[in-house]
């Protein structure tokens, strides 16, 4: 039984893979609910290893992924758990080389930032190392979870690039002027909307005569491509599932 392995884990001090369910406070502090198998667990937010800024958005983003934890107590079917811990563990023994390419798993996704965790170290990706072309936010981009290559251009202080680790997407054959392709609806802009082709890959488009609004699915013809930039602009052709001109009324988010 689970609990059983735990009480062994926890006299051991040693890591378990455990998973990140939800998040709540303790004498006004945010606690992260973690389970091992059934077994209910928790990790406070100073144990965590999360970056600097809102640790409770933060705990937030690490919901539904997996992840290595020391244990480090286990009390009336509750074990404690120490993710920094764990992570200083692993770094002890992976060296990390700046120049080399590394794959990693999106922990979290700021405005501006994103961190992947990778050899025991949360590397810090700033918005124009992480994307080629400028969005409102990063997370229409990376999502908590996701497995991506980063490129470890420093050590101390520490910092990735995943632009330089991946093949820029925006030399595919595909992303040609003229090419029509499905798309998604990311963000509301005054005068145009930003699509999303796949990760990484987005594209201004001006509203048409009835725009769509965000989350649609759109058919856009592609216009121009500057792919050293990461820049492309399309025109949207009508919402999937349309024949006519797009009914869907436009609203802006304020």
């Amino acid at each position: 039984m689970e609990w059983n392995e735990l009480k062994i884990l926890a006299a051991r001090r040693e890591t378990a893979r455990v998973t990140a369910v939800g998040v709540h406070e303790a004498g006004g502090v945010p606690v992260l609910d973690v389970v091992y198998g059934d077994v209910p667990g928790i990790i406070p937010a100073a144990r965590a290893a999360l970056p600097e800024g809102d640790s409770r958005l933060h705990l937030t983003d690490l919901i539904g992924q997996s992840f290595d934890a020391v244990i480090v107590g286990y009390e009336e079917g509750v074990f404690a758990a120490d993710r920094a811990l764990a992570l200083e563990r692993i770094a002890a023994r992976t060296p990390l080389e700046a120049g080399t390419v590394v794959k990693g798993t999106v922990r979290h996704v700021g405005k501006d930032t994103v961190w992947i965790e990778a050899q025991g170290r949360l590397i810090p990706v700033r918005a124009e190392e992480a994307v080629r072309r400028r969005v409102p936010t990063l997370r229409v981009v990376f999502a908590p979870g996701e497995e991506r290559d980063v490129l470890v251009k420093s050590v101390d202080p520490l910092e990735g690039s995943i632009v330089a680790a991946e093949p820029n997407p925006y030399e595919k054959d595909i992303y040609r002027p003229g090419s029509i392709l499905q798309a998604s609806v990311v963000s509301l802009l005054d005068g145009g909307v930003i699509l999303s082709f796949e990760p990484g890959v987005t594209a201004f488009a001006p509203l048409p005569r009835r725009p769509v609004g965000l989350g649609d699915t759109v058919v856009a013809v592609i216009r121009n491509v500057d792919a050293g930039k990461g820049r492309m602009t399309a025109s949207i052709l009508r919402k999937t599932g349309t024949r006519m001109p797009l009914e869907a009324l436009f609203h802006r988010k304020h």
